[in-house]
């Protein structure tokens, strides 16, 4: 099962542009641009989504930026952060403050498994036991699903 996730566009992550890329291949925002940017100008996916598509649910921001939060997200990104000089910690913390003050929304599924970007696979055993995270296209997919099928 796939899921559509937003890191980017949140305004354009709705029900209806994802059964628009579903049924004809159509991307808008951001991946459109990056798909001409790659020679498919014409901002069409060249392949179908051969399996069902869940959406992502997005989490409106309060605003209220903790010391925590920013550690949260700092650590997700550098885990040996604490070890960093002063000036480089400070710099960290004044970025993620201003990126976290710009921040609308959360795509909940997207960020609560800390995904990089898309593609992403997220691997559940039978027992609902997180298995894999990887980003990327991984030819080694199918592999990891027959091993777990096999369990």
């Amino acid at each position: 099962m796939g899921v559509a996730t937003a890191f980017e566009d949140f305004d354009k992550n709705t029900l209806e542009n994802l059964e628009l890329l579903l049924k004809t291949g159509e991307v808008i925002g951001e991946t459109k641009s990056a798909l001409a940017q790659y020679g498919q100008g014409e901002g069409k996916l060249s392949y179908k989504i051969p399996f069902p598509v869940a959406m992502d649910s997005l989490i409106k921001e309060n605003g209220n930026i903790t010391k925590e939060k920013m550690l949260n997200f700092i650590y997700k990104q550098i885990p040996n952060f604490d070890s960093q000089p002063d000036d480089y910690k400070n710099q960290i913390f004044e970025l993620v403050k201003q990126y976290l003050q710009t921040k609308e929304y959360s795509a909940e599924t997207f960020e609560g498994y800390s995904l990089n970007g898309t593609p992403s696979t997220i691997l559940v055993d039978r027992k609902g036991v997180l298995r894999d995270i990887s980003f990327g296209q991984s030819g080694n997919i199918e592999r990891k699903i027959q091993l777990l099928l096999k369990e």
